[in-house]
């Protein structure tokens, strides 16, 4: 049998139900997914990467699903895909210019490693609108929409010192 290992990376700041779908899809592709939170240096974040990392997690272990894990990195995702034998890299679409952009990282990162392959997953019709920043918009306002879990905008709540 073909072990897959797929790694779904992202800044998760934060993590929405347009994240878990993907996840719980990826799941299904896949052995084993790691959902990979970037340090995303070149991003304003909102919360820590500890704060990230604790909350995904949270949100993992709630949808029980046994062959995805999570995990932080720094630096070069092909690099991170090389040191845990990733071969698969699943990016979430929601718009054309998501998949423009995405197209042109797919291509750096062949050019990077071959051997790694993109795979893109369009969003669910109930998905297709939540991003990280829009949710963090909404909350700044006292809303969420149902964007994220309850605990994910309580989180978003206490550190934008809403409501």
């Amino acid at each position: 049998m073909i072990q897959r290992l797929a790694i779904y990376p992202g800044s998760f700041d934060p993590v929405t139900k347009g994240h878990l779908d993907i996840v719980v899809r990826t799941s299904k592709l896949a052995n084993h997914v790691i959902v990979a939170i970037g340090k995303a240096h070149d991003k304003r974040l909102l919360f820590s990467l500890e704060e990230r990392v604790a909350l995904l997690t949270s949100e993992i272990e709630g949808l029980k699903l046994p062959s995805v894990s999570v995990a932080a990195y720094d630096g070069l995702l092909v690099d991170y895909a090389r040191t845990v034998g990733a071969s698969i890299l699943v990016r979430g679409l929601r718009t054309i210019a998501d998949f423009e952009r995405e197209k042109t990282m797919s291509a750096l990162n062949h050019a990077l490693d071959p051997t790694l392959e993109t795979i893109f997953l369009p969003a669910s019709e109930d998905t297709r609108l939540i991003s990280s920043s829009a949710v963090k918009e909404l909350v700044r306002y006292g809303k969420t929409l149902g964007f994220v879990s309850d605990a994910v905008a309580q989180a978003l709540f206490k550190k934008l010192e809403v409501g």
